[in-house]
């Protein structure tokens, strides 16, 4: 792999690693925020709950000190007689019942035997608890609770006593309905009451009911009708704190979640163009950047094949500018070296042709000189030869005239 190819891979994975940094924490923004949100809407909804049932039960709270104070309701209380107490909380009922006051009144006995219901007829023991709790702290109790008919109602339980004594107690109830009316007002959004089997008790938007499905507490993003909704769902407690329904609100936030999901998109589609801009970016950025390299090699390889008529160039004054620079310098002077060299091998050439021609010519004197030389070793050596004939033959005369003056000599005698 060569370096180009492992800086472009090393800038592919570096901006997809950045890429992905910067993905992962506008998630985790994004997951952050939304929860913010979630606990927000949970704690603003479980208020503006709280404020709505406060208020109700205010209301019946106020209204309940006119029937304390009725002493023929008492009187009848007292002697258990319950045509009379119909007599009295009759009137009662109808007038808060008019004014949206209550639902509903029970009459109990200290221990929570009911003298008087309407406008359901009841006999027995009422369920609810919050009587019994009445009699024992003797002040007013109030609380959302399980009616004697299976609905959850809000109540308000007030001891009637009379010197001291408990003779009874008078439960006003509200139905839910008022409640999510008055919260639907506040909130713009659609509510529904549900108890622990799931079942609708009272909602401002039955037909939206039908299409949805209880699930766990908490925010959540649903589609109802081609329509979004923002649905949040808490639990509804009792007196002591036990869980008996849960309230589900629904906000219809089609145009906000619709307008997120394309800001979403968009977002997705400039992280992806983005991520392609910087890949493409690095990429031909890298290319120009080693276009000097490349030259350079094509160049370098150039005279090491022995080609020095490569042309190289470059305008940069960066590092690959100056290393184009330095090779230029270098095929500059290699072509001046060579061109010097050249010039060199003309001259010795012809100082080479010069001095063979004149050793040519001295060998054709050494060779004449040798045959003159010869000639005259022959001559020599015919002189020697002659010499030496000359000395034989003196020799020879001198032994004959040496033998001759001997032979006279002895004649004479």
């Amino acid at each position: 792999m060569t370096l180009k190819s492992r800086i472009i891979l090393m800038s592919f994975l570096t901006s997809f690693f950045a890429c992905a940094v910067l993905g992962v924490a506008a998630f985790s923004a994004i997951s952050a925020e939304k929860e913010r949100f979630e606990l927000s809407a949970l704690s603003s909804k479980s208020v503006l709950w709280g404020k709505i049932l406060a208020g109700q039960y205010d209301k019946m709270a106020n209204a309940s000190s006119a029937l304390v104070r009725d002493r023929a309701f008492k009187k009848a209380l007292q002697k258990q007689d319950i045509e009379a107490l119909n007599e009295n909380v009759i009137t009662s009922y109808r007038l808060l019942s008019a004014s949206n006051v209550l639902t509903s009144i029970q009459v109990t006995s200290p221990d929570s035997t009911v003298l008087f219901s309407t406008p359901q007829a009841f006999k027995g023991r009422t369920s609810k608890s919050l009587p019994a709790m009445a009699v024992e702290e003797g002040v007013v109790k109030s609380g959302i609770e399980i009616d004697d008919d299976g609905a959850i109602t809000a109540f308000v339980a007030f001891p009637v006593q009379k010197r001291g004594k408990t003779l009874g107690v008078g439960i006003f109830g509200l139905s839910l309905q008022a409640a999510i009316e008055d919260f639907k007002l506040n909130d713009k959004s659609d509510v529904f009451i549900f108890n622990t089997t799931k079942e609708l008790q009272q909602a401002t938007e039955n037909e939206l009911f039908n299409l949805y499905t209880l699930g766990k507490s908490g925010a959540d993003q649903i589609k109802l009708q081609n329509e979004y909704f923002y649905v949040v769902q808490q639990p509804i407690y009792n007196a002591h704190a036990e869980p008996i329904g849960y309230l589900v609100t629904a906000n219809n936030n089609t145009d906000a979640y619709l307008s997120q999901r394309n800001n979403n998109i968009l977002a997705l589609l400039i992280f992806v163009m983005t991520y392609v801009a910087i890949f493409f970016g690095s990429r031909i950025f890298l290319i120009m950047a080693f276009a000097p390299l490349e030259l350079a090699i094509e160049a370098t390889e150039s005279i090491a094949s022995g080609d020095l008529t490569a042309k190289i160039h470059s305008e940069k004054h960066d590092e690959t500018g100056k290393l184009i620079g330095a090779l230029e310098s270098m095929l500059s002077n290699l072509n001046e070296m060579v061109a010097k060299i050249s010039a060199t091998s003309v001259t010795t050439s012809a100082s080479t042709h010069s001095l063979k021609t004149l050793t040519e010519k001295t060998m054709g004197d050494i060779n004449e000189q040798k045959n003159s030389t010869a000639l005259i070793a022959v001559g020599i050596s015919e002189m020697v030869n002659s010499i030496i004939d000359i000395e034989k033959n003196a020799l020879a005369t001198a032994a004959e005239t040496e033998a001759v003056s001997s032979g006279g000599g002895r004649n004479g005698l």
